[in-house]
C-alpha cells in the first residue's frame, strides 16, 4: 500500500527529473544554436543566419526563464500528480 510520504518522495523526484532534463535540453540546443551561428568554416546550408537562430533561441530562454521563475514547475508538479494518481489506481 502506497503512503502519503512514498508518493510525496516519488512526485518530488519526478519534478526534479523532468527539470533537470528542461534544463539540459534548453541548454545543449541553445549550444548548438550558438556554435551553428558563429561557426564560419561549415557549408552555407548549414550556418543559420541570426534571424533563423532567434526562433530556437527566444523559445529555449523563455523556458529556462519560466523554469527559474518555477512557473513550469507548477505545470510539471500537475502532470506527475495526475501521471502518479493514475498509475496508482
Amino acid at each position: 500500500m502506497a503512503t502519503k510520504d512514498g508518493l510525496l518522495a516519488e512526485l518530488n523526484w519526478v519534478t526534479e527529473k523532468i527539470s533537470s532534463q528542461v534544463w539540459t535540453l534548453n541548454l545543449e540546443t541553445l549550444g548548438t544554436t550558438w556554435s551553428l551561428l558563429i561557426a564560419r568554416s561549415l557549408p552555407a546550408n548549414v550556418q543559420f543566419t541570426t534571424r533563423n537562430a532567434l526562433w530556437i533561441i527566444v523559445p529555449c530562454l523563455l523556458s529556462l526563464l519560466c523554469e527559474m521563475a518555477q512557473l513550469c514547475e507548477m505545470a510539471q508538479y500537475l502532470s506527475a500528480y495526475c501521471l502518479d494518481r493514475k498509475l496508482l489506481n
